[in-house]
């Protein structure tokens, strides 16, 4: 039924909606928000698409992430707690996407990749993504969560983005002396460092340290 609607974005969240998303590759649509409903399908099935906003959370949708290659307009990216996998890398191919949650899912590959985008929000935790966080001091970053994947090596200082207001790093591997963040732009907000890393003192006084995931 979407197939001939003028909608320019349309809102389904949380409703017993259905079906394959197969069916949705030729709507003519700027947003669509699917969350928590029981479609599914592969992503691949939407490279052709011209949506600038799409949200598949908590749905049955699968697919490697490297088939939203042709989305040349998607600027925002939900696909947490999906079947979703495949490497980060494959985000590269979306030219204009500034913000993407891939939470909770299969994604792998190397956090390198983050320099390479052109990113404001990277909310990416409970993955697999490994090695150790690049310099971002020149990204456009002000949200990147990476809490529970398999970071290690150290942090540089100077070295994060100076937009960054929120950084979470539990659950990894990191070890290194915390990075003299008090000159940057933003204080970071929420907790930077918890259980699961090793780093030594001193710290800025507005670091938080919590148990709370």
């Amino acid at each position: 039924f979407l197939v001939n609607c003028q909608l320019s974005l349309l809102s389904l969240r949380s409703t017993s909606v259905s079906g394959d998303i197969s069916g949705l590759s030729h709507v003519s649509m700027d947003a669509l928000y699917l969350s928590s409903t029981s479609v599914s399908g592969n992503i691949a099935d939407l490279r052709d698409s011209s949506f600038q906003a799409l949200d598949l959370s908590s749905t049955s949708v699968s697919g490697d992430l490297a088939g939203l290659g042709n989305l040349s307009q998607l600027r925002f990216l939900d696909l947490s707690s999906t079947s979703v996998f495949g490497n980060l890398s494959g985000l590269s191919n979306l030219p204009s996407l500034r913000a993407v949650v891939v939470s909770n899912s299969n994604i792998h590959g190397e956090v390198e990749v983050l320099r390479k985008l052109d990113l404001t929000s990277a909310i990416l935790h409970r993955n697999q993504i490994s090695g150790a966080l690049p310099d971002l001091r020149f990204s456009p970053l002000e949200h990147l969560t990476l809490h529970d994947n398999n970071l290690g090596g150290s942090i540089a200082q100077g070295s994060l983005p100076n937009r960054l207001s929120t950084l979470t790093l539990h659950g990894n591997h990191i070890s290194c002396r915390l990075p003299d963040l008090e000159n940057s732009t933003e204080k970071i907000s929420t907790q930077v460092i918890l259980p699961g890393n090793w780093f030594e003192w001193p710290t800025p006084q507005w670091v938080e340290f919590s148990d709370s995931s």
